[in-house]
């Protein structure tokens, strides 16, 4: 066999070889059955932009990896997500700030839900627990201003500027009372 022909033949079994591959490859993708492995998956638009990303990251705060879902806006800036963390599930969704606007947790099987202002403090938080439900009021800095506890005994505290408590109605196992007052001191309360 001449030089020019044992070329030729090295060429066409590497090509045999290269279309064996690509005939394997085609094969394994095609099996509806087969699982795909990897640390993350993104989905990018026309344009290359991200859009979608599943996969695990590390919140902040934490040390551990858990498995979330990001969807992000034409400028790649995170709207919404969802995911699962050591204590549970969590939703949340964020403003033009890319602060977090509105968030849910589900957590010990008790939701919790709260909405944020513009600058990412709470201004609201209901929760749900086996004890009763739970819903606060907060002023612009975050600090509680009104709040309404069905837990135990049900009350409705209303609190000043500084967080103190002022105004307090409850149904306590010995009765209701509505009492005002500054300091731990009763201005007046009933029965």
């Amino acid at each position: 066999m001449t030089p020019e022909m044992q070329a030729i033949v090295r060429r066409l079994e590497e090509a045999e070889k290269q279309i064996a591959h690509v005939a394997a490859v085609l094969t394994e993708h095609s099996d509806p059955d087969r699982a795909v492995e990897a640390q993350s998956f993104i989905v990018r638009d026309e344009q290359g932009q991200r859009r979608a990303e599943l996969g695990l990251r590390i919140p902040i705060g934490l040390a551990e990896p858990h498995p979330w879902l990001g969807f992000f806006d034409a400028a790649e800036h995170l709207c919404a997500c969802i995911g699962v963390g050591a204590k549970g599930p969590w939703l949340e969704m964020y403003n033009e700030k890319g602060k977090v606007g509105v968030e849910i947790t589900f957590e010990a099987d008790n939701p919790t839900l709260r909405l944020f202002n513009e600058d990412g403090n709470p201004s609201l938080a209901v929760a749900n627990s086996k004890l009763g439900a739970f819903l606060a009021l907060l002023n612009p800095d975050g600090k509680e201003r009104l709040s309404m506890s069905l837990s135990g005994n049900p009350k409705l505290l209303m609190n000043d500027a500084s967080g103190e408590t002022v105004l307090k109605l409850a149904a306590d196992s010995d009765g209701p009372h509505l009492l005002f007052g500054k300091g731990n001191k009763v201005f007046w309360s009933a029965p």
